[in-house]
């Protein structure tokens, strides 16, 4: 408790315990005495101003500071300031709490995510530049496949005008027309998935480099344009579409877009055989946060898949025929973790499924810092 004046009337145990003074140390010497000595004097002038004002201010409300303790170590403090009259007089009682464990474990988190940043970088350069060095052997591969592929059939005319014996024919022919275009054809398909997962990679990786601009989103429009560029399987598909008005948000346009056109391409690919499909997306906001909902009837996802679907190569159904590499719902999540935003799913096999995608409305700490990262990370990399 402090007097108007600045000096110390009351101190109590705790107190004793954290400042390292006894209670008749401190009575009658001012408070500045618990303070850094480089900001002694500007305290007097802020005490001063508070008295001449004096109202309750609550802990946590910002004003964290440094105090001393008698052995001159700086102590992280947060303070509540309460003024009483006592006999006339102003007092103020000050709530002090020792913050240093929090101020530590906050570091640890601070260096950790920066550890994490790092990490993430380091990984997708050299997802990035081993995906590029990989293109160049497959591009190969796949060119020379297609000369062997050539040669064969060239070899099988050739051969069938040699006259060869009957038994030696039928081999040859076996082997030409049969085995080696076999063989070949597996390993055009095998490198056709190759190559499709190096460009899903390198895409990924190209995330994270990426300079955000987020803005106002008219959500209605960009659903509009994706359906547009997507017309040829929609109607190839008789998929019926219902878009209900869908409330604005605040991200890259472009990256929303990729997440959009993302779901519907999944909607369309994953719809069930049985029943005509049905998309419908809609929107919800609450508290700063836009929900956007992207339902349809399609096969569904099985209980076992739903706490893994966003995971990097994950296929529901390898073997179903479905082209995919496994990769798009990733690009996903990591769009939308990066905008300040998130993905969950709902969904039962056979019923069909709900993405939730929820992004802010309007401006955020978030996304504005987010930005600034990002662009900080593309000039230092320029």
């Amino acid at each position: 408790m402090v007097e108007e004046d600045g000096s110390i009337v009351e101190f109590n145990r705790q107190a004793e315990t954290l400042f390292g003074y006894s209670r008749d140390e401190v009575r009658g010497r001012p408070v500045e005495v618990l303070l850094p000595p480089e900001i002694r004097e500007s305290h007097v002038a802020l005490r001063a101003e508070y008295t001449r004002s004096p109202d309750v201010r609550a802990m946590g409300s910002g004003r964290e500071l440094e105090a001393v303790n008698r052995r001159g170590e700086a102590i992280p403090v947060e303070i509540s300031l309460s003024p009483l009259r006592f006999q006339g007089r102003l007092m103020v009682v000050a709530s002090i709490r020792d913050i240093t464990q929090r101020r530590k474990a906050e570091k640890a988190v601070a260096e950790s995510e920066k550890r994490l940043r790092l990490a993430n970088k380091e990984l997708e350069g050299i997802v990035y530049v081993a995906s590029h060095d990989l293109r160049s052997p497959l591009v190969n591969l796949q060119g020379f496949g297609r000369i062997v592929g050539e040669s064969v059939t060239r070899l099988g005319e050739l051969l069938r005008g040699a006259g060869l014996e009957p038994e030696l024919d039928a081999q040859v022919s076996e082997l030409v027309e049969q085995e080696i275009p076999e063989a070949l054809g597996f390993i055009e398909s095998s490198t056709r998935k190759m190559d499709r997962l190096i460009r899903g990679l390198l895409s990924l990786s190209r995330l994270g480099r990426v300079v955000l601009h987020p803005v106002q989103v008219d959500v209605n429009a960009l659903v509009h344009d994706a359906v547009s560029a997507m017309q040829y399987v929609i109607k190839k598909h008789d998929v019926r579409l219902e878009i209900l008005p869908l409330t604005p948000c605040y991200m890259d346009a472009d990256q929303l877009g990729q997440v959009v056109s993302n779901l519907l391409d999944n909607a369309i690919k994953y719809r069930a055989p049985e029943r005509a499909p049905v998309i419908r997306i809609s929107s919800t906001e609450s508290d700063g946060i836009v929900s956007y909902r992207f339902e349809d009837n399609g096969v569904g996802i099985a209980e076992n898949h739903l706490a893994v679907i966003f995971d990097l190569f994950h296929r529901l159904n390898p073997r179903d025929g479905i082209d995919g590499d496994g990769l798009g719902l990733t690009a996903v999540r990591r769009i939308l973790e990066r905008s300040g935003g998130a993905i969950q799913v709902e969904s039962r096999k056979g019923e069909g499924s709900c993405f939730i995608v929820t992004v802010p409305a309007t401006p955020t700490d978030n996304t504005e810092s987010a930005r600034m990262e990002f662009n900080r990370d593309d000039a230092n990399s320029s």
